[in-house]
């Protein structure tokens, strides 16, 4: 019977350690730059507000990598467009340019890595699945409901 009652008490305390552990509500990130994100945490989904108005939706999944660091992996492709000089070298041996090539680098899924030390204030890291290392925004997640 002792046990039992042991083995409710540490059930009831797990379940209580969990719960306050899971993030609920609506966070908005604090971007300055091009867009803001809404992540609505009951639903896992995403909503990109764009200075120009334009709103794009989405969904996301967690990964819980320790209780205090968790990602936030959008289902979003992001392209950045560049473009490079195509040169050669003329009958002076000086180079010269002869074109322009124009290319798209996948930088993968946006991916929010959140840090949960301060429970005041969630500090986040915005990066790209192919670029993991790079740091593209970091800010402050805003509770808003």
């Amino acid at each position: 019977m002792k046990n039992l009652l042991l083995l409710t008490l540490f059930c009831f305390f797990m379940i209580s350690c969990a719960s306050k552990d899971k993030m609920t509500g609506t966070y908005k990130t604090n971007f300055n730059k091009d867009n803001d994100y809404i992540f609505d945490m009951d639903n896992q989904s995403y909503t990109s507000v764009y200075k120009s108005g334009s709103i794009a939706k989405g969904k996301f999944k967690v990964v819980r990598l320790s209780s205090e660091r968790i990602l936030l992996v959008c289902n979003d492709m992001i392209l950045k467009n560049g473009h490079d000089y195509i040169k050669d070298i003329n009958e002076k041996e000086d180079s010269v340019y002869i074109g322009v090539k124009h290319w798209y680098k996948n930088l993968g899924s946006t991916v929010f890595e959140i840090n949960k030390t301060d429970t005041e204030n969630l500090k986040y890291r915005k990066t790209y699945g192919n670029q993991i290392e790079k740091t593209e925004e970091t800010g402050v997640l805003i509770h808003i409901n």
